[in-house]
């Protein structure tokens, strides 16, 4: 099975788990599939969410410092979906979208600084 798909090319954060430990992502499917998946309400989703991430730190290691690494990408990816329209409509009415390497080229500036801090 391939493991990862370039990850450090992300243009998001929710892009950049989706390219990483692919394997991995399955087996945190045994957390996030029970709580609900995506088939919830809103607000139960990023629970959801925030939760699969937080035992993935846990995982990882039992240390605060990975308590506080799964938190902190569980904030980014909630953020970023609840987000998403905002940022959206920003780029079109900036007209940032007519510039797609330069605005390729922040959003992955971004996502890997984003990622390389937590």
């Amino acid at each position: 099975m391939r493991n990862f798909n370039h990850p450090y090319c992300s243009r998001s954060i929710a892009e950049f788990w989706k390219r990483w430990h692919i394997s991995y992502l399955l087996g945190l499917g045994l957390f996030y599939i029970p709580l609900g998946g995506r088939r919830v309400a809103v607000p139960r989703w990023y629970f959801n969410l925030f939760f699969t991430f937080l035992v993935s730190g846990l995982w990882h290691g039992a240390n605060w410092t990975y308590v506080i690494w799964g938190a902190l990408n569980g904030f980014y990816i909630i953020f970023e979906y609840a987000t998403f329209n905002f940022w959206k409509n920003l780029v079109k009415k900036i007209a940032l979208d007519r510039f797609p390497k330069f605005y390729n080229a922040v959003c992955v500036s971004l996502t890997f600084s984003l990622v390389c801090f937590a």
